[in-house]
């Protein structure tokens, strides 16, 4: 048993996720931290960016963050339209660069307004806001790196697929 979650990470075949005596999630590292099962699994491995989110469209996994359109992977089951919904995502995941690629369709956008950037030598840590809420976001460092600047309009892109659905906790 440990409490060092890269430890866990790097060690185990398995781990389960406790909170308050009670199981939130058993699975191998990989699925604890890419497929968490509740908000505290996810919130408790790893950073994350937690966003509140209205359903658009829940067949086609429609959602709208700020007044901005995000598609997630997957049809929304048990989730009617217009309900508000708590998405989240990992800053590995969010990138700044390679969004003008990709088909329109396969990637998800959000605009925003550079709030702060932290140069931590390996990477570059980048908080973006938009509307009333706000994520932050890593990108490696290297010498060809152009980081934003404080005040800039940025836009960030990332796959439908990492687009995390949050629940308050496991099912009984």
């Amino acid at each position: 048993m440990t409490h060092d979650q890269e430890e866990a990470l790097s060690l185990s075949d398995r781990i389960v996720v406790m909170s308050n005596g009670r199981v939130e999630q058993i699975g191998t590292p990989f699925e604890i931290y890419n497929t968490p099962a509740t908000r505290f699994v996810a919130s408790f491995v790893g950073t994350l960016n937690v966003l509140s989110a209205t359903v658009t469209d829940p067949a086609s996994g429609r959602l709208q963050i700020d007044g901005q359109d995000v598609r997630t992977g997957r049809p929304l089951a048990d989730v009617a339209a217009n309900a508000p919904i708590t998405m989240a995502l990992r800053p590995e995941i969010i990138s700044m660069n390679g969004s003008s690629d990709a088909a329109p369709n396969s990637t998800n956008h959000l605009t925003g307004t550079v709030e702060d950037v932290m140069f931590l030598g390996p990477t570059v840590r980048v908080r973006l806001r938009f509307g009333e809420q706000a994520l932050q976001f890593d990108e490696a460092n290297n010498p060809h790196l152009q980081p934003p600047t404080s005040g800039q309009q940025l836009t960030v892109s990332f796959p439908p697929e990492a687009c995390l659905i949050l629940h308050d906790s496991a099912a009984a």
